[in-house]
């Protein structure tokens, strides 16, 4: 005699499994997508990590200079490599490189750019980093020494000591 109940089918429907797919794909890129938000970002706090120290490297050399009465030689800064003012220096510092190297110089580095005196660090990840058109995703660092005008006899002031990008950047992982 047949049975006046039937068993239900196990398994998913192609619509079902169709869904499950689709519900999947749109949750990975979504994480995928944030994944690379936060790559970027903890790459940019790196960089500027790193320019902090080098910020207070600088002060260092310069307070080392004025305590030992060599306060007009504090422009000459502006020609030394930063790194070298570190006693440990970032284990993806590449060093001082000529122009042959630079071109095949690896993303996610830094290095000292001797023809223009300049710290650059090739980003690794830029998908929200705004780059002119054609350039290299890089940002070229220097120090800066400047002293106001010295007025009425008085010995010149120290205006402005710092490192600073030589081209201002916008990262958009900021504003994400």
């Amino acid at each position: 005699m047949a049975s006046a109940h039937r068993r239900a089918p196990f398994g998913f429907t192609l619509v079902e499994l169709m869904a499950v797919v689709v519900v999947i794909a749109v949750l990975a890129t979504v994480l995928l997508e944030r994944m690379i938000w936060y790559q970027e970002r903890a790459e940019k706090i790196a960089m500027e990590s790193v320019v902090s120290v080098l910020r207070a490297a600088l002060q260092f050399q310069a307070a080392g200079r004025l305590v030992r009465g060599e306060g007009p030689e504090l422009r000459t800064l502006v020609d030394e490599n930063p790194m070298t003012w570190l006693a440990t220096r970032p284990a993806n510092y590449l060093g001082p490189l000529d122009r042959e190297a630079i071109a095949s110089a690896p993303v996610g580095h830094w290095y000292f750019d001797p023809a223009d005196g300049t710290l650059v660090y090739r980003l690794r990840h830029h998908r929200y980093f705004e780059t002119p058109e054609g350039e290299r995703a890089e940002v070229r660092f220097r120090a800066v020494v400047d002293y106001a005008a010295a007025t009425d006899g008085a010995a010149a002031v120290l205006k402005t000591l710092d490192v600073v990008p030589l081209r201002a950047y916008r990262w958009f992982a900021d504003e994400a």
